[in-house]
């Protein structure tokens, strides 16, 4: 057998069917369909009879790590291609051109494809780099058609909701680390790859929807220990490469615009969560000119929306000089009507902590 596709499940049936649904009607009938039904305190699905699926029970939670190490130790693929329970399948090529891809190169470790938020229709994972502190989700929240995602693309790491490997690589690496439980394990297995030579990479014609989060299981109080042990285990892995997504961004503008930009001076207000804000504020010093600094730092990471006019207030709507909002991320500034009314924000940028520039005029549009 070629490849077998393995789900870890552990609740929101809806979801679950809709993967299975979709991701039948998209793969070949000879790929292996493995589901790992762990926290199982009942019967399981009824749908996962059908002779399609192989389902594999666990009573127990297993979180996410043990429970693909479960399914690939009892998979007959050569190749594993992880899929979470909440990834829904609507482009019939997906398959075929994400294994295409893996096969392209021996030096391949790992590929994974372009995952999309299914309320937004935007990119919610193109693979990740990293900044000083934190992981950077290059072209999060653009859409799917923004023209530097629409090539392949080598990175650091990605995400295994939908994530390719050689089973006999995989199990060479010791499979997914278990002390991690239920985050960073993706992240984890890419910077065991790439300390063995091998790539990893992301394809951009290999679309699937993703939800995340879906379990009804509550695992946010443990994020911060793992992140923790995940950060010493890895951190002689790991390399700082923000700023080639920054210029890859900044590139992306029209030729016009990028000229216009770097003869300014601009005011940065950061209004971001970020700890290492003085590392971004010196990678977009290198292209922007910044004279002066505010700071109206968020409590709340990824916050949905930024009121402007009741954060900053009056002053920055009269000054005029350029400004830069630095936030986590762009779309928090969409739907600021009156700020725009109000403020002449034809030189403004948003910049956000996955190096996504955005003229502000252009943000509800972007």
């Amino acid at each position: 057998m070629e490849y077998s596709i393995i789900i870890p499940y552990h609740s929101n049936e809806t979801y679950l069917q809709l993967c299975l649904n979709t991701l039948v009607k998209t793969i070949p009938e000879s790929v292996e369909i493995i589901v790992v039904v762990n926290n199982n305190q009942g019967s399981p699905p009824s749908y996962l009879e059908d002779k399609r699926f192989r389902a594999l029970i666990s009573p127990q939670s297993l979180g996410y790590s043990k429970a693909i190490n479960f399914g690939a130790e009892a998979a007959l693929g050569k190749y594993l291609i992880f899929s979470d329970a909440d990834t829904v399948y609507l482009d019939a090529d997906w398959f075929d051109n994400l294994t295409a891809f893996y096969h392209s190169d021996d030096q391949i470790g790992i590929a994974s494809s372009k995952l999309i938020d299914p309320d937004s229709n935007r990119i919610i994972d193109f693979g990740m780099g990293l900044s000083r502190y934190n992981n950077i989700h290059p072209f999060k929240d653009r859409p799917v058609d923004f023209k530097p995602a629409l090539s392949a693309r080598q990175v650091q790491m990605a995400c295994s909701a939908n994530l390719i490997i050689e089973r006999e690589l995989f199990s060479d690496l010791g499979k997914l680390d278990t002390d991690l439980v239920n985050f960073y394990q993706d992240n984890d297995l890419c910077l065991r790859v790439k300390e063995i030579g091998k790539e990893c990479w992301v394809v951009a014609n290999s679309v699937v929807y993703h939800r995340g989060g879906s379990a009804s299981i509550n695992r946010s109080p443990y994020r911060a220990d793992i992140k923790g042990y995940y950060a010493a285990k890895n951190f002689h892995r790991m390399t700082i490469d923000g700023e080639v997504y920054f210029d890859i961004n900044f590139q992306s503008l029209e030729a016009a615009l990028r000229k216009k930009v770097s003869l300014g001076k601009y005011l940065l207000i950061d209004l971001s969560t970020v700890a290492d804000g003085d590392w971004f504020q010196q990678v977009i010093s290198k292209y922007l000119a910044i004279y002066l600094t505010y700071e109206f730092k968020y409590s709340e990471r990824d916050v949905r929306h930024i009121p402007l006019l009741d954060v900053l207030g009056i002053n920055i709507i009269q000054t005029t000089v350029p400004v830069i909002y630095f936030v986590d991320r762009y779309i928090a500034l969409k739907a600021n009507a009156l700020w725009m009314r109000l403020r002449d924000c034809a030189a403004d940028l948003v910049i956000d902590r996955n190096m996504n520039i955005v003229p502000f005029c252009e943000i509800d549009h972007a």
